[in-house]
């Protein structure tokens, strides 16, 4: 018998996301399977903004925005 990992013991991916020279957006795509957890981290100057969307089946699906040096306690930290 095995049991589920607990957030504190599970795995954090963490993705940079980048804008490519003379653009002003990036598109990131890809799955986040079951219990699985991604930081996406990018860096935006004074003035841009940021747009973000989810399309996931799973109504447990979500997702936070944080600023830098955000002390919030997530999820996976209160477990």
């Amino acid at each position: 018998m095995s049991a589920s990992p607990t957030f504190a013991e599970r795995e954090i991916r963490t993705e940079q996301v980048h804008f490519k020279p003379s653009t002003s957006s990036a598109t990131v795509k890809g799955k986040i399977r079951g219990y699985e957890i991604v930081d996406y981290v990018l860096e935006a100057g004074k003035g841009q903004s940021m747009n973000v969307s989810m399309a996931t089946d799973n109504l447990s699906s979500y997702f936070n925005i944080l600023a830098p040096g955000d002390a919030r306690v997530t999820a996976r930290e209160q477990s």
